[in-house]
């Protein structure tokens, strides 16, 4: 797992991210085995990063 998350045998297949923090909330998909982003961060692109370093939506794009 890369740096700030954990493996987790029963993950939920929607991970939260920058452009989606909601995303596990209502995921159709079955969990699965993944890697998680620690407590305090989220995705944002392929690495876990501090939560309060995400940028923003507007009108469709990410910032």
């Amino acid at each position: 797992c890369q740096a700030h998350s954990t493996f987790v045998e029963r993950a939920s297949a929607c991970q939260p991210s920058c452009t989606e923090p909601n995303a596990d909330e209502n995921c159709d998909q079955p969990d699965q085995e993944a890697c998680v982003c620690d407590k305090g961060f989220i995705m944002s692109g392929v690495e876990c990063v501090p939560v309060e370093e995400c940028g923003c939506m507007f009108m469709g794009q990410y910032y």
